[in-house]
């Protein structure tokens, strides 16, 4: 059986699996273990944490289990609490569709228009085509046609 760490310890076994190449204010790396999305992992107490999360908490800072640890500098295996900031799912969105990060468009696995045939689509209902006609000459239903004419789906294309 391990024994318990103390919480020198473990912090010192820590900082140990982080490189913090040169200035203070660059990145932070975790370098040992890390989920399929880059984020580092580190088990204590018979639990795995996210290590950005573990970091802040190190570092003093209350991490509430509803918040997200956002990464200001958009590296997920960074544990730097300088780049680190508190925040909700909805403040992560946002944060990836500013920073073109999330999967609308093409990138949707789901899509299955190219942001070419959205422009045609615009093209030929701005020349006089009906949604009709361009549904059947593409394959499409009438409702997707309207949306992409009426910007409700794809309103990022232009």
């Amino acid at each position: 059986m391990r024994p318990h760490y103390t919480e020198t310890e473990y912090a010192a076994a820590f900082w140990r699996k982080v490189r913090m190449d040169g200035h203070p204010r660059g990145c932070w790396e975790w370098t040992a273990s890390k989920n399929e999305h880059g984020y580092g992992r580190v088990h204590r107490g018979g639990v795995f944490f996210k290590a950005h999360r573990e970091s802040l908490r190190m570092f003093g800072v209350m991490v509430p289990h509803e918040q997200l640890v956002l990464h200001e500098c958009d590296n997920p295996s960074c544990v730097n609490p300088s780049h680190l900031t508190l925040g909700s799912q909805l403040d992560n969105m946002k944060s990836c569709r500013e920073r073109g990060r999330s999967n609308r468009g093409e990138r949707n696995g789901m899509a299955y228009l190219t942001e070419d045939q959205v422009r045609e689509i615009r093209r030929r209902f701005s020349g006089g085509d009906g949604q009709a006609s361009i549904a059947a000459s593409m394959g499409l239903g009438r409702s997707a046609v309207l949306k992409v004419c009426k910007n409700v789906r794809w309103r990022h294309v232009v």
